[in-house]
């Protein structure tokens, strides 16, 4: 099943209980919230509650940045605050296809060291 989203350019494909989500060209703090409404319309809770892994409707979810060419601190403090809730589930939380531009961001500030980047 594909579907996009209404909020802001997220393409989003359900692959059985793995969501691939197409990010758009930017992600700020506009974007954070767009993505944050995007993920609980899809399945993803951001509740403080533990969820067993039995419980969960979603298993994986791959965040695919090749269109993203701009990102700034909220959006990286967004990218932060989702893969903790991400852990805390049990989902399995991928990033991958990083522009130059990403790539450099993410170097920078030493986040390519704590979020779990897919080679492709």
């Amino acid at each position: 099943m594909t579907y996009t989203s209404t909020s802001n350019n997220f393409l989003v494909t359900d692959l059985n209980h793995i969501q691939l989500i197409q990010m758009p060209s930017k992600f700020t703090a506009i974007e954070v919230n767009y993505f944050r409404q995007l993920l609980q319309k899809i399945g993803f809770s951001f509740e403080q509650v533990p969820i067993t892994s039995s419980d969960l409707t979603i298993k994986k979810i791959i965040v695919d940045f090749e269109k993203t060419v701009f990102i700034n601190n909220e959006g990286l403090i967004g990218l932060c605050q989702i893969l903790r809730f991400s852990r805390d589930s049990k989902i399995d939380l991928r990033f991958l296809n990083f522009s130059p531009q990403i790539k450099m961001v993410f170097s920078l500030v030493g986040l390519e060291h704590f979020l779990p980047i897919e080679k492709v």
